[in-house]
């Protein structure tokens, strides 16, 4: 079944992909700063975190690494809170392939 279902399941993988690359074009931002505040004011629709930002031990300092990933999580669950979606992708499939990318609501 799974060898079958397949191709229909890449297809519609693909899809979604090229839906997330248009909202490249809406309202939005690509640095955290920015993204923190409007999370935590509600106005983040969708937050896409590349899995780049995600990678154990890159860095030299683990403490930075732990407070960057408590940066995120802390926006996600904001972002969640208030009725917006988070979607971890790879870096090629991210909208602009940008690292962090939130799409604005108003």
């Amino acid at each position: 079944m799974e060898e079958e279902t397949g191709p229909i399941t890449d297809e519609l993988s693909k899809r979604e992909i090229a839906e997330y690359k248009k909202l490249i074009e809406r309202k939005s931002f690509d640095q955290i700063a920015d993204i923190k505040q409007a999370a935590a004011l509600g106005r983040v629709d969708q937050f896409f975190i590349a899995t780049s930002n995600l990678q154990e031990n890159f860095g030299e300092n683990p403490e930075e690494e732990y407070d960057w990933r408590q940066v995120l999580n802390t926006t996600a669950r904001d972002v969640l809170r208030n009725s917006g979606d988070v979607f971890v992708l790879d870096q090629d499939d991210a909208p602009g392939e940008k690292s962090l990318y939130a799409t604005l609501r108003y």
